[in-house]
């Protein structure tokens, strides 16, 4: 396969979301969650103040898919929620002893990933892919808004 190819397969995202759904298929089975939970409680990880819109907006899932997954999160008790004091039509997250247990579990696999991923990858190297990663998201951010 060229390297244009293997670009191309990347770009689409197939074998990345085959190699996350093989590395967390244990921690869904032992929380009995299912993989788009797992996402949002690794995202609230790392922006525990967003609402349900920004969550939807960052990780492109549809908002109803989020709100029905963040319920399933407060029902299971990874999260509480609360109503907006001045406006109801707002609701607040906030992330239980048991959500940040979770999270705990998946930094470990992200750590894990991150180790085999950019195995063999300079600094320069990787501070280059970052550059050409903010530029490919921002022209995939103007494409499809």
């Amino acid at each position: 396969m060229e390297a244009k190819d293997d670009l191309s397969v990347i770009l689409r995202g197939r074998k990345f979301k085959k190699m996350l759904e093989h590395l967390y298929e244990s921690l869904r089975a032992k929380y009995g969650l299912r993989q788009i939970e797992i996402d949002i409680m690794m995202y609230l990880g790392q922006c525990p103040t967003d609402t349900a819109s920004d969550i939807s907006r960052a990780l492109c899932i549809n908002k109803g898919h989020v709100s029905q997954a963040m319920n399933n999160l407060c029902v299971s008790g990874y999260l509480n929620s609360y109503e907006d004091k001045n406006d109801r039509r707002f609701v607040s997250y906030e992330i239980t002893d048991k959500g940040k247990l979770l999270i705990d579990e998946t930094n470990v696999i992200k750590e894990t990933i991150n180790l085999k991923l950019f195995k063999g990858i300079s600094k320069e190297e990787m501070k280059f892919l970052e550059r050409i990663t903010f530029i490919i998201s921002d022209n995939l951010d103007h494409i499809i808004m």
